[in-house]
């Protein structure tokens, strides 16, 4: 063992390397399973359902913006309607390979073949294609909860500010 200071150097180099490129490694994903996530987005049609969710989101966004802007005439915000839409939908494709890395870390390779199998089946065809309705549903029923909600939080949050002399 002469040569230990050389020895440990190599040795320190590796470590180093290996965890250096570990992060890279690890977001390889196995090529099975890539095609198995793609395979599962697809029954899932999370994709595809993206122009009716997009049917779901815009008219939030532009209403958020008419209340803060009630003077802009109508055509103006229907043109902004088309562009909000356009723009969503155009980007949509960039969503493919986070949603296969999401599903990658979130699920084993047997339980995206699992899903993939509830998915290929009658009630799993039922549930992607129930989905955005039932996400219209859910956002709606939220945003009232929200705004009933918001209203006795602000005023419950005024009487304890006027209780310790703030005036909100």
């Amino acid at each position: 063992m002469k040569n230990l200071p050389g020895y440990c150097v190599k040795v320190i180099a590796i470590a180093c390397w290996i965890s250096v490129c570990q992060p890279h490694i690890a977001a390889a994903i196995d090529a099975e399973k890539r095609a198995d996530i793609e395979a599962l987005l697809k029954e899932m049609g999370t994709l595809a359902n993206m122009d009716r969710i997009v049917d779901i989101i815009v008219p939030t966004i532009i209403g958020n913006f008419r209340k803060v802007n009630p003077k802009i005439p109508d055509a103006a915000w229907n043109e902004f309607v088309v562009v909000a839409e356009d723009e969503m939908k155009k980007s949509a494709p960039e969503l493919k390979e986070p949603l296969i890395t999401i599903y990658d870390t979130n699920f084993t390779a047997e339980e995206i073949k699992q899903l993939t199998a509830f998915y290929s089946s009658p009630v799993g065809h039922k549930m992607a294609t129930q989905m955005p309705e039932i996400m219209q549903q859910t956002v709606a029923m939220a945003q009232a909860w929200g705004e009933r909600v918001g209203a006795h939080v602000e005023e419950r949050i005024r009487v304890v500010a006027k209780q310790k002399g703030y005036n909100l």
